[in-house]
């Protein structure tokens, strides 16, 4: 390694830790119930969802919310692993499961009002880190960024998929 792939390494292993460390340090304090951080990933999809879900489906007159199916999907996790995951929010009050009117068949997940807050408060938090990180930098440097972190993913991305495969 050269002296910036060092560097670049080492401040990649910092930011690593440090988002986890604050993420933990977010949930407890904002969460009443004792939510993991899975959990709260799985909070923020379903808001995630929801949201893409009300756009599609504005006039149905199904409830809103998003499937697991659809959850599986944006997480890239089994349908077994969302279903045990809703399980345990629906328990904590943070998500609902409605069955839709017109097909009983379709089971929908929905944010409670205790969900939406906490989804409510982790949107706001990534509002702020995202301004503070784009405040000092110039366009030119803002380029670069997303085209260093577009790589980033990009190399993480090749991994998940080379590993799935084997």
């Amino acid at each position: 390694m050269d002296v910036f792939q060092a560097r670049l390494n080492e401040i990649l292993i910092d930011v690593f830790w440090n988002i986890l460390k604050v993420q933990e340090d977010f949930v407890k304090r904002v969460c009443n119930e004792d939510i993991s951080m899975s959990e709260m990933h799985l909070i923020e999809a379903v808001g995630d969802c929801n949201l893409q879900a009300a756009k599609r489906h504005s006039d149905c007159s199904c409830p809103g919310g998003t499937t697991i199916s659809e959850l599986a999907e944006a997480l890239n996790i089994t349908l077994p692993s969302v279903t045990n995951g809703i399980k345990r929010l629906t328990n904590k009050r943070c998500v609902e499961k409605v069955r839709c009117a017109n097909d009983g068949r379709m089971v929908y997940v929905r944010l409670t009002p205790l969900g939406q807050e906490i989804y409510d408060r982790h949107h706001r938090f990534h509002q702020k880190m995202v301004e503070s990180m784009a405040a000092e930098l110039s366009e030119v440097e803002k380029n670069a960024l997303i085209k260093g972190i577009e790589g980033l993913n990009a190399f993480f991305k090749q991994k998940i998929i080379q590993e799935s495969q084997k």
